[in-house]
């Protein structure tokens, strides 16, 4: 997956991290400020992702992959 694509996530979503399960929690979209324009920017990066063993973390989007299950 990349980044433009975790925007198809959805909370509850059932995914894949390199082999482990797990359930979007939720995802990211920093925000900063371009210095150059002061225009607010956004991009998609990744997920919170609770994995079915107890754990709980951030995952960059290139090791999320939809569990079509």
């Amino acid at each position: 997956m990349n980044k433009s694509d975790v925007g198809v996530l959805n909370r509850g979503d059932a995914v894949i991290v390199d082999g482990s399960a797990g359930i979007v929690v939720s995802v990211h979209e920093p925000e900063w400020v371009n210095n150059k324009t002061r225009a607010f920017c956004k991009e998609l990066q990744g997920a919170d992702i609770k994995f079915d063993d107890g754990r709980y973390g951030y995952v960059f989007a290139d090791k999320i992959a939809p569990n079509n299950k």
